[in-house]
This record gives C-alpha cells, structure tokens and sequence, in this order.
C-alpha cells in the first residue's frame, strides 16, 4: 500500500550563543577551529536562508528553536547557585570544561535530534520519534529533554504521533539520532527498509576504532527498533567502517546519504563494504523486486579525507516534483577538485540526481556540520500532517519575523567574556522567547 506522503525537513534555528568551543573528540572541523570567533547572526541567517530557499523551491520547511544556552539546569544541579553572573563565573573558574560545555550550541544540528519511523513502517501505524540520548559527548548529552518537549509540542496528536524519550543514558544504549539512519524505500510513501548504522557492539571495549571514540552503539540500534515496532525483515543493523570513524566520520551521514531508492556512498562508508551494499541490495531486491540504485564514490575518486573536509555526502538529498532529485551541497565542495568532479558525475550517471545547488552554510561547516546537519527528515501522510503545529512551518511571514529576530539580537562576533554579562544573558532570554512566540511555542523554556 502506497500513502500519499510529504517529506518535512526541520531544521534547528542557529542560537544567539553559536560559538566554537571544540567540544566534539572525532569532529576534525571542531577542533581545527576550537576558540576562533564566532558569529552567531551570520551562522543563523545562513541556516534561516538555508530553510527558507528550499522552501520557495515548494520543498515543506519546519524551524525548531534553539536551545536554552548557557544551560542553567545543570549549572543548578552541579550546586551553583545565585545571580547568572556570579554563578557562571564561579562554574567557568573551578571547571571551565564543563562550563564550556553547558554554553554547547551543537543543537543547531538536528539531524541528531531523534530517530524517526514513519507510519507506513511501524506495526501501530504512528510516526514514531525517539530523542536521541548522545551521552558519547557531554556536551550534547543535555539536549535530550528539550529536544523532546518541542517535538512533544509539534506532534501532540497521539492518534497519529508517538514521541518516546530518549534511551537509557549508558554507553552501552549510546545513540547518535538520523545521523546514524537511513530509510531505503521504491518511494516514501511506500513501507521502507530502516537501515541502522553502528560503531561498536554496546560497550567502549566492543569498538574498533583506534582514534576516535564510535558514537552509535549496535544495541541502542536494535532498541529503537523495538519502540519502534519495526518489521524485522526491514531492519538492517550494519558496522560502519571503523577506519572513516578514526579519520573524521564520526556519524555514518559523513559519508553516506540516502533517499527513496538512491544510496551514495563513499568507499569506505561501511565495514567489509562490497559485502555490505550486496546484502543491502539483496534485502532491497527481496522486499521490492528490483534493485536499488547504488552510487560508491571511490576513495582513488574522492579521497576520505577530502570526502570528509568538503562533506559531500553531508548534502541533501531530496526528491523534486518530477521525481529527479536534487543534491543540495554545501559550498565547500565548489574549492575541491576532487569533490567537483564527484559531483559532475553523480549529474551525468544513470542515476535520478540531476541538479546540485551550493549553499553557504560556512559558519556550520567550521563547526562540523554541513547541510544534512542542520535537518531532521520526517515523512507525514495526508492524514497526519494537518495534525501536526502549522506555526512552526516556515513561511515568508515566518521568514521575515525570524530575520528581524536575528538582526535584533544576535551579535556579529561573540566571545566567552558575554557568557559573562548580564546585559547579553537578558538579551539572549529575549530572543529565544521571541523566537519562541514566533513558531507558536510559548511556554516551551523553562528559564
């Protein structure tokens, strides 16, 4: 049975406080860039543009907000207390590790926001949304809870909707959301086979990388299924490649990206990979009836290292009207050599990409994310989307409110010294609650 479906991208609005702290161990872009200035109106204003062109090219557009950042929960929990200047200085003078990383704008990243199960393929025929848990970074870990009261929000519906919390927060249930998560379909209407990316077994000792921590664990895998209520003969549960992890793909969606029937991949996007895309074809073809359209970037075509620092295979991939799809690349790939001739052919194979459109989205990418990023792909039926919250799918008016936001409140060049003053501490609050007000989410921070 085939569902006539839209595909909704939400992406998260950049935070008045998008700063480069290098929290991200495995994130190359992080690091090399750890303690340069940020600017946080240019970095959301890109990725507002970003939001608003593929929204004009009639593709469904959702903003969820920023988080709440500095994070005043955990500030009250590690004891602090007292006026936000006092106790942020106290924090950032005793352990200014941990203080950098509760002021994290890494939320900005939606695609690690949840794992998403559209109706067609859960056995209780809902859309099933898991918070993911992130406990690999410490600095990621405290989004969970936010994260899942906004799309508690969104998706109030629970005839239609099921939104879980995040899974147990151990290591051995350590879960990275969509970046770790592909959904291969004939079209997105139809039932998909879910195919789940991992790193290690459960435990730190069952990796095999030898640089870089795995993030995604292969049991986190098989329990989102579960909750999930996912077919078990269109469940896949693969090892990525532990040698891309330790060179800088630190979630599987560096290296590969997939869309209906289309999987592009790098060569070393899995482990034991000529054995891994025939047992992906094979399942597809025994589900289906036909095969998959398959594209392997060699690493002689596309070096990894090049694949990763042009992030490439971090574009989206999305279908256009008349069923050809579009590849929508960060700019960065333009100033490869390599990369551009990837692309060149990707548009001249027998293939149904046939458009690649370049987006500046350079804030985002000096912190480690590209375009596939800063969106979380949900799949809603004719039925369900009315049930969604219309207010925070983007619109002109949405647009043009969000871009006075920005112009108003966001600074050009931000510093630690503003985590700090209370002038800029009252300014963000306000932001947020106009960002707020704006996608019709009142009431949604708890400052």
């Amino acid at each position: 049975m085939e569902l006539s479906v839209t595909e909704v991208n939400f992406d998260c609005l950049v935070g008045p406080t998008h700063n480069f702290a290098g929290l991200s161990l495995g994130n190359l872009a992080s690091k090399k860039n750890q303690r340069t200035l940020s600017n946080p109106k240019k970095a959301a204003l890109q990725g507002l543009r970003k939001m608003h062109y593929l929204a004009k090219r009639g593709f469904v557009q959702g903003v969820l907000p920023p988080h709440e950042r500095p994070h005043l929960k955990s500030f009250w929990n590690l004891g602090f207390s007292g006026n936000e200047e006092t106790m942020f200085s106290k924090a950032h003078a005793l352990m200014p590790d941990v203080f950098l990383s509760l002021c994290s704008s890494s939320f900005m990243w939606a695609a690690n926001c949840a794992t998403i199960s559209p109706s067609a393929d859960s056995g209780d025929h809902r859309v099933h949304i898991s918070p993911s848990n992130l406990i690999t970074m410490f600095h990621r870990s405290i989004e969970h809870e936010f994260s899942g009261r906004v799309l508690k929000h969104i998706f109030a519906h629970e005839e239609h909707f099921l939104v879980h919390n995040a899974l147990l927060p151990h290591v051995v249930l350590s879960d990275e959301g969509a970046a770790n998560h592909n959904r291969l379909c004939r079209s997105h209407g139809q039932k998909g086979l879910q195919i789940f990316v991992y790193g290690k077994d459960g435990a730190l000792s069952s990796q095999k990388t030898t640089v870089f921590p795995a993030r995604q664990s292969r049991l986190a895998n098989h329990a989102l299924a579960v909750r999930h209520k996912l077919d078990a003969d269109y469940f896949m549960n693969i090892e990525q490649n532990p040698l891309a992890i330790d060179r800088g793909a630190f979630h599987n969606d560096v290296v590969a990206v997939v869309n209906e029937n289309v999987l592009l991949c790098h060569e070393w996007a899995f482990l034991q990979q000529a054995s891994a895309l025939n047992t992906i074809n094979e399942r597809f073809n025994q589900l289906f009836g036909e095969d998959p359209c398959i594209i392997e970037i060699s690493n002689a075509e596309l070096p990894i290292d090049q694949a990763i620092t042009s992030y490439l295979f971090n574009s989206q991939l999305l279908t256009k009207p008349d069923g050809k799809m579009l590849l929508f690349a960060p700019h960065e790939c333009l100033a490869m050599e390599k990369a551009q001739a990837a692309i060149v052919r990707l548009l001249h194979g027998d293939n149904p990409i046939n458009e690649v459109h370049y987006m500046d989205v350079s804030e985002s990418m000096a912190n480690g994310g590209g375009p596939a990023c800063l969106r979380l792909r949900i799949l809603l039926s004719d039925q369900e989307l009315p049930h969604i919250k219309s207010s925070v799918l983007l619109t002109d008016s949405l647009y043009q409110e969000l871009e006075q936001i920005i112009q108003q409140y966001y600074l050009e060049e931000l510093t630690l010294d503003h985590f700090l003053d209370k002038k800029f501490l009252d300014q963000n609050k306000h932001a947020l609650d106009k960002i707020a007000h704006a996608l019709g989410l009142d009431g949604v921070y708890h400052f």
